[in-house]
């Protein structure tokens, strides 16, 4: 009987001992699969530039990639439709400029902040659900209206003063000319 204690103390001891290296085992597995994803020196899967995908690619590669697809547009020409009066305007006269680099810097550093676990969260957000990262574009503001103007004053007409009065129950708003 004594030596069936003994059995039985040691089958109870070994379940313990393999549950506890089973346990440890994963535990190591799960560290080491966040240590491999955190230290990629890529950008991360489901990154993307605008709708250009560059998750997987060095900074290097995305970049090439960046400059291969916005240095193909050169100078654009936006078309303008206003009821009717359809016009074109050349990007180079309202200092129309895409700024890819910006965009790339961001992707480069998407899932590089916060803490361990944050990241490796980030990391399988991007990788299940995409992360976009938007381009970058500016322009001209105050040029872009000058010539929006010069093409559609016929279309408008000057403002003449205006009387407001406040009734009782109404706001009446008359030309004062």
């Amino acid at each position: 009987m004594n030596n069936e204690k003994q059995k039985s103390k040691l089958g109870k001891k070994g379940i313990a001992i393999i549950s506890a290296a089973a346990v440890f085992a994963v535990i190591f597995a799960f560290l080491l699969h966040i240590q491999i994803v955190l230290g990629s020196k890529n950008i991360y899967s489901g990154v993307s530039v605008g709708n250009i995908d560059v998750g997987g690619m060095s900074r290097s590669e995305a970049k090439k990639e960046l400059k291969n697809y916005f240095g193909s547009h050169g100078e654009l020409v936006l078309n303008f439709d206003c009821e009717g009066v359809e016009f074109a305007i050349n990007s180079k006269d309202i200092s129309f400029e895409i700024n890819a680099d910006s965009a790339l810097s961001d992707a480069v550093n998407a899932g590089r902040k916060g803490g361990f676990f944050k990241r490796y969260r980030d990391i399988m957000s991007y990788k299940r659900n995409g992360y976009t990262i938007p381009i970058k574009i500016t322009y001209d503001k105050d040029r872009l209206l000058v010539l929006v103007d010069e093409q559609i004053q016929d279309m408008t007409t000057d403002s003449t003063p205006m009387d407001v009065q406040i009734g009782t129950d109404r706001l009446y708003v008359t030309n004062s000319v």
